[in-house]
């Protein structure tokens, strides 16, 4: 019986050890393929739910186009869950055409499996599917209009694991942009036009500078940042530049500003900034370290004065003139940072600077400005125009702008003792007060600080741009605010935040402003924290604080950061004219008794309005002008006919038809030459483009030769 007792025992032991075992297969047992996933009972699926897992990587993607273009995004979708297999479902949202493709991106995507989307197919654990999407742009397309494209990509596996990735393509308005790629360490310029973007390197790769800043010539660009090297076994850092065309073509040498092969001690000039008269005297000034020891540090401002063909014609000049050096433990000794210049339209430069003064009751933080004039001469003494008090308000971050007529807008960051505001006053080019100091963004919930930029618009507003703490009370990261003044320099509303958080995850930083030629403010920034620096962010503003493109990633780079100035430097306008003219053919014809159609496309190509302009079309004197199809009506003088047109605004493109007949000195079959000129008031961009050839040919009788052809099956 005890025998038999032990026997039965064992069995039921048994038994329950394969009834685990079995359970436990169940459990771990991974699927063999999709199908086999989706028809396994609920609780296996919902085990295994939680590892239907995928990466979108980047997010979020933009980029600039052009009327009629035809781009392409990639969206890398890699299977990182545990099972083995996944479907991914898409579903397209897009204003404009999109077309969505397969790795290769000659395949368009189908449904696999039945479910009514689109989708990848099978894609393997570790396996990335890169989804191509082809976006197509209506020719119509101009520069207010934006598209944002969303594509929301869903496992099959696990309907609830759900992302939306987000394509966005904006046409921009003209600017240009001064930067250092990491991924290749070379100084480069972005050009962006409604018709046309491209990258332009300056510099070798590996070159390496920093704080790059950069301002418009009336032909061209003058581009500067600082630039480190060993001397005699310490780091020097020393200010360069060179010139461009209005293309990005460098058409000068890189010159040093500043020289340091011979200090006895290591000097760092650092945060150039630059400015230029409406005459084209260009200011460069920037913020000199001399260290005597690790933690003994001289500071001042420098200024440097250039002419258009980048000799310099004063300077470089020390302008605060400080002697001090400031150790951890000084107090009494100044030091500055923050260098701002602007010039006025009377031909002076206005600078301002930031001044931190350690105290034995507290710190002293003030803005301090100076005028001087375009050979150099002082104006307008140093002045402190805050007159901060020891462990006070403080006022810092400072921004200048020239605004007509021959003033500044001069703004900074004043310390409150619930938050921090932006201010600013208005002054004119000898240093008097037109406006006393208001608060601009009136604020008593978030922070506004660091990082201003401001601009005069071609319509007379003037924007104000800053980093605050956030568009919210409870938002913990940097957003981008602006604000707008009006008549009499009043604010014209609440500021307005362009923050995102889907754009810039890390927060904003390093804002800079410049003007178009319609009255809207291009603004651009890039990430935050300077180790996720992979983006710079475009948004267009109008002066009656509309949005008109939201907030876009406009370039990335794999391999951060990006080094560009974040004292306001970063971009420019890129404003100018380019008349342009051509015949539609390069030879007409006609019936001796009949006239001669020809067609002449002209224009303005530039992104400015050109005020005057003049075509014309010379004919030989075996032709005789009949009439035409131009808006305006036309002097003849001779053999010329001359359109004159008192506005060609940016990128205008028209076209006239001639019509022309041979005279009574005119003789069938000879071939009549055409000129085409095109003159505007305003320095040309490029003259290569300003006169064209053709000609005009009559017959008696035009004959037709039949082709021959070859009969086929």
């Amino acid at each position: 019986m005890e025998r038999r007792n032990t026997v039965i025992g064992t069995l039921v032991a048994s038994l329950l050890l394969v009834i685990i075992f079995i359970s436990l297969l169940t459990i771990v047992q991974p699927p063999f393929s999709i199908n086999a996933q989706v028809e396994s009972s609920s609780s296996t699926v919902a085990g295994t739910n939680e590892s239907a897992l995928f990466t979108i990587d980047p997010p979020r993607q933009g980029r600039f186009i052009s009327a009629g273009e035809k781009t392409t995004f990639r969206v890398p979708i890699l299977n990182n869950g545990i099972v083995p297999t996944d479907i991914y479902e898409l579903e397209v949202s897009s204003t404009w055409p999109v077309s969505v493709f397969g790795s290769d991106g000659n395949f368009p995507l189908t449904d696999t499996n039945g479910s009514g989307n689109i989708d990848t197919g099978e894609v393997h654990q570790g396996q990335t599917f890169n989804v191509v999407v082809e976006m197509n742009v209506p020719v119509t397309a101009t520069v207010n209009v934006q598209n944002n494209a969303e594509i929301t990509i869903t496992s099959w596996v696990n309907p609830g694991v759900t992302q939306t990735t987000f394509l966005q393509a904006a046409i921009p308005a003209p600017f240009v942009q001064a930067f250092r790629d990491h991924a290749n360490g070379a100084m480069s310029l972005l050009f962006a036009e409604p018709n046309a973007n491209w990258l332009k390197k300056q510099t070798n790769d590996s070159y390496n500078g920093t704080g790059a800043a950069i301002a418009e010539l009336p032909m061209g660009y003058i581009y500067t940042w600082s630039k480190s090297r060993l001397i005699n076994g310490s780091w020097n850092t020393e200010i360069e530049y060179l010139l461009t065309d209005k293309s990005g073509s460098p058409f000068s040498e890189i010159f040093k500003l500043t020289d340091h092969s011979t200090s006895p001690l290591p000097i760092h000039d650092i945060k150039p900034v630059v400015a230029l008269t409406p005459e084209g005297v260009i200011g460069v000034a920037w913020h000199r370290q001399i260290f005597s020891d690790k933690d003994v540090v001289n500071h001042n401002i420098y200024l440097a004065l250039l002419d258009q063909s980048g000799k310099v014609i004063y300077g470089p000049s020390n302008i605060t003139l400080n002697s001090g050096w400031v150790t951890p433990t000084s107090t009494g000794i100044p030091s500055f940072d923050s260098p701002r210049i602007a010039g006025t339209g009377d031909e002076r430069f206005f600078l301002a600077w930031h001044s931190y003064l350690e105290e034995i009751d507290g710190s002293v933080r003030d803005i301090f400005y100076t005028v001087r004039g375009t050979n150099g001469e002082k104006l307008v003494d140093n002045t402190n125009f805050t007159n901060d008090l020891p462990d006070d308000i403080g006022y810092s971050s400072p921004t200048v702008a020239a605004v007509t007529p021959n003033r500044v807008v001069l703004a900074w960051v004043q310390r409150r003792p619930v938050d921090d505001d932006v201010f600013y006053a208005v002054l004119d080019s000898n240093g008097n007060i037109i406006k006393d100091v208001r608060n601009l963004s009136r604020n008593e919930r978030e922070i506004d600080w660091l990082t201003l930029d401001s601009v005069e618009l071609s319509d007379g507003n003037i924007l104000i741009a800053w980093k605050a703490w956030g568009c919210s009370e409870h938002e913990y990261a940097g957003r981008i605010k602006y604000a707008i003044l009006g008549a009499q320099y009043n604010r014209t509303g609440q500021p307005v935040c362009l923050g995102d958080p889907g754009i810039a995850a890390t927060g904003d930083w390093g804002v800079s402003v410049a003007a178009d030629s319609d009255g809207n403010a291009i603004i651009t920034w890039t990430d935050e924290d300077q180790f996720e620096r992979h983006h710079f962010y475009y948004a267009l503003v109008d002066g009656k604080l509309n949005i008109i493109t939201q907030p876009m990633i406009f370039h990335r780079t794999e391999t951060p950061p990006f080094s560009t100035s974040y004292e306001g430097y970063a971009i420019t306008s890129r404003l100018y004219v380019d008349g342009k003219v051509a015949f539609g053919n390069s030879n007409y014809h006609a019936l001796s008794d009949q006239t001669a159609k020809v067609s002449v496309n002209f224009g303005n190509q530039g992104t400015m309005p050109v005020s005057s302009a003049t075509l014309t079309v010379t004919i030989d004197t075996g032709l005789t002008y009949e009439s035409d199809t131009a808006t305006v009506i036309p002097d003849i003088n001779g053999n010329k006919i001359v359109w004159t047109y008192s506005e060609l605004g940016p990128n205008n493109n028209q076209r006239v038809d001639i019509f022309l007949s041979m005279s009574e000195s005119g003789e069938p079959g000879i071939a009549y030459p055409l000129t085409a000129t095109i003159k505007i008031d305003e320095p040309d961009f490029t003259l290569d483009n300003n006169q064209d050839q053709s000609q005009v040919t009559f017959y008696d009788n035009i004959i037709y030769i039949p082709i021959a052809t070859t009969a086929t099956d």
